[in-house]
């Protein structure tokens, strides 16, 4: 059975959640990555928080139980988990659409590489200041109505 062994991997292994704590673990500093992101077109520490945020709701979709699904992403209980999403999209998990994974991951590309922001909490320190109200999508096809991600 994986359960005593499951819970020791666990206990060994943490969760790289933050540009601080990848840094270390490739012995460099965070400004460093944060800096060689920027000079690739992207914002790491936005990308981690998305990252994050698709591995939490992978599980769901799962049927992982939210506690589980939470503390495996690193987070300390489901509270952590709801403000996290609230300064990630301006809403309660639970205020979330239920939308195809398509709407999140475009609005992840746009967040990571265009520094739009889809909430109307307080701008980032490196936020262009475009700001969009998240809405359920009509379509969730990209320009010329083929999917976002093909």
């Amino acid at each position: 059975g994986g359960g005593v062994e499951g819970k020791h991997l666990r206990a060994r292994t943490k969760y790289i959640c933050t540009l601080e704590a990848v840094a270390k673990r490739l012995h460099c500093r965070p400004k460093y990555l944060s800096r060689a992101a920027l000079d690739r077109g992207y914002h790491y520490s936005r990308a981690l928080r998305w990252i994050r945020f698709f591995h939490v709701t992978a599980l769901l979709d799962e049927e992982v139980r939210i506690l589980s699904a939470v503390a495996r992403a690193g987070f300390d209980d489901i509270a952590a988990w709801s403000h996290f999403v609230r300064r990630l999209l301006g809403r309660s998990p639970s205020k979330l659409p239920i939308v195809p994974l398509e709407f999140w991951t475009r609005i992840a590309i746009e967040d990571v590489y265009l520094g739009i922001r889809w909430h109307n909490g307080p701008a980032g320190p490196q936020d262009n200041g475009a700001k969009r109200q998240l809405q359920e999508p009509d379509d969730i096809s990209g320009p010329g109505g083929g999917s976002v991600c093909s």
